[in-house]
């Protein structure tokens, strides 16, 4: 019975009780234009604090049902360092972040096996 009790506590119903607030921002790149399609997360020890949001046309972005505890809002993009920024739990929760490029993205390389032919046609009478 206790084991149930503690379950029961552990539910989306009792962390959907806290309250939340509203994160918003812009990501710029370090030349000061707005970065699109910027992955943009809230990270806290929290249970039940992850939020995410992905940039848009004018880098803005905006994190919505973020628990009121202090944490990191983290932006990843390709091609550029990520970077974080520490959010209280009061106060001002709106945000800028600058990223700088990466250096080089490096090269990948894809190796496969040569494909087989569908057909046979080796031993094929022509």
């Amino acid at each position: 019975m206790l084991w149930a009790t503690c379950l029961a506590s552990l539910t989306p119903s009792s962390m959907s009780s806290q309250e939340t607030s509203v994160v918003t921002g812009v990501v710029r790149s370090a030349g000061g234009l707005p970065l699109v399609g910027a992955q943009v997360s809230f990270s806290a020890q929290a249970p039940g604090s992850a939020s995410t949001a992905v940039s848009d046309a004018a880098g803005a972005f905006t994190l919505r049902a973020v628990p009121l505890v202090a944490g990191f809002v983290v932006v990843r993009a390709v091609g550029y360092v990520p970077d974080s920024v520490r959010v209280s739990a009061q106060g001002t929760r709106r945000v800028a972040l600058t990223l700088r490029p990466l250096a080089s993205l490096g090269v990948i390389s894809v190796i496969a096996p040569r494909p087989r032919p569908l057909l046979n046609t080796a031993n094929a009478a022509t």
